[in-house]
C-alpha cells in the first residue's frame, strides 16, 4: 500500500501529476489533485470528462513530469475533477506505459514514478524495463519507493550519486552484457569488466562515503539505490530528489530533479 505521507514527501508544488488509473485515488488519499488521469480506468470506475485517445497529456509549459499509482479500494468520493483520457481495456499497453509516453510527448524531461514496485511482479518488471524508453528519448525517469530508488544508465554514460555510508547500490544489466562498467565510492570498485544478465556479481555493493560515481560503455544498467537504517534496514527516507546528477551524454534515465511522481 501507497502511503499518503511518503506520496506527499515527493510531490512538489510546481509538478505536473499525472496519475495511472487507479493511482488517483492515491492522490486522493494524499489530498494531491492530479492535472491527468490516464488509462482504461478498470481501477478508478469514477472518471469525469473523459476524453479520447492520444490527446496531450501536457496542460502548458512546466518543466516537470509526474503522475502516481496503485489501485486501493477508497471511495472517490470528493476526488477533484482531473482531465481524463480513457482507453479500451483490450490494448496493447499498460497504463503506466501510456502515461509515461504522453509525458515524453508533451516534453517533459525529468520523471519520478511512485508505486510502480511491489504488487504483482510482472507489471514491476515492466516497469523497470519502461525507464530504458524515458532514457533512450533522453529523459530522466526513476522509480521512487520508501527507503530506495531505481534508474537506468544507457551507455555510454557516467553519473554520481549521494548518499550515506554503507547505502547499498546494485548494478544489474538490462542487456545481455554492459561493458565498461567503472565504479568510485563503491567499496567492491569495478574497473572497466564487464557485467552480464545471467549473474549476480554488481548486487549488493555499498557506498563508502556520501558519494560515488558509475560509467558504462556499452549496454543498459539498472541503478538500485538503498538507503540504509540504523539497524541495517531500508529507511524510510525520501528517494527520486536530487542525490544524482543527469548522466554527462545525457543517455540514461536518472532520479529528475523536483519532479512528481508516475505509476503504473
Amino acid at each position: 500500500r501507497l502511503r499518503p505521507d511518503f506520496l506527499r514527501s515527493v510531490v512538489q508544488p510546481d509538478d505536473f501529476l499525472i496519475c495511472a488509473d487507479g493511482g488517483r485515488r492515491c492522490a486522493a488519499r494524499a489530498d494531491l489533485t492530479p492535472e491527468l488521469v490516464i488509462g482504461d480506468l478498470d481501477s478508478c470506475p469514477a472518471a469525469p470528462e473523459a476524453a479520447r485517445p492520444g490527446a496531450s497529456a501536457a496542460a502548458g509549459a512546466a518543466g516537470r513530469a509526474g503522475a502516481q499509482t496503485i489501485a486501493q479500494t477508497v471511495a472517490p468520493t470528493a476526488i477533484p475533477a482531473p482531465r481524463v483520457v480513457r482507453y479500451p481495456c483490450d490494448k496493447d499497453f499498460t497504463d503506466l506505459e501510456l502515461a509515461l509516453e504522453h509525458a515524453l510527448a508533451a516534453g517533459f524531461r525529468e520523471i519520478l514514478i511512485v508505486g510502480a514496485v511491489g504488487g504483482r511482479l510482472d507489471h514491476t518488471l515492466t516497469n523497470v524495463h519502461l525507464l530504458l524508453r524515458a532514457a533512450r528519448a533522453g529523459a530522466f525517469a526513476c522509480l521512487a519507493f520508501p527507503g530506495g530508488r531505481l534508474w537506468t544508465l544507457v551507455g555510454p554514460a557516467r553519473h554520481r550519486l549521494e548518499g550515506r555510508p554503507e547505502d547499498i547500490v546494485s548494478l544489474i544489466p538490462l542487456s545481455p552484457e554492459a561493458t565498461g562498467v567503472r565504479t568510485e565510492g563503491l567499496k567492491y570498485p569495478l574497473r572497466g569488466e564487464t557485467l552480464r544478465w545471467d549473474q549476480g556479481r554488481g548486487v549488493s555493493n555499498r557506498l563508502v562515503a556520501g558519494e560515488a560515481e558509475v560509467s558504462l560503455d556499452r549496454g543498459a544498467l539498472a541503478v538500485v539505490h538503498l538507503e540504509r537504517g540504523r539497524r541495517g534496514r531500508a529507511a524510510p527516507a525520501l528517494p527520486g530528489r536530487g542525490g544524482v546528477e543527469p548522466p554527462e551524454n545525457g543517455g540514461a534515465g536518472v532520479p529528475g530533479h523536483g519532479a512528481g511522481p508516475l505509476g503504473p
